[in-house]
């Protein structure tokens, strides 16, 4: 859900084997909290939840941040790379 309170879950879907970078960003491009950084994946759905906390378990205060996907090849090249906002409201 957009917006989300406690907690939001992002879904990606593999059709291929794949490595997957999932960040949250603040408006500032500071890094907030990283869900799977070169996280090798066989083909499949996976879901990742971000708890609205950053990389230490702090609560992020309400706002808007930007959720940086990118899925790639073994090879390190990039199939899908993908930026969506999300809003925390408390």
């Amino acid at each position: 859900p957009n917006p989300f309170n406690a907690q939001t879950s992002m879904i990606i879907s593999l059709k291929d084997d794949a490595t997957i970078d999932l960040v949250i960003y603040n408006l500032l491009g500071e890094e907030v909290a990283t869900l799977a950084r070169k996280d090798f994946r066989p083909a499949g759905y996976y879901s990742f939840i971000w708890n609205g906390k950053d990389g230490q378990g702090n609560r992020v205060s309400s706002g808007i941040y930007l959720v940086h996907s990118r899925i790639a090849t073994d090879s390190g090249k990039a199939l899908k790379v993908q930026t969506r906002k999300a809003v925390l409201v408390k």
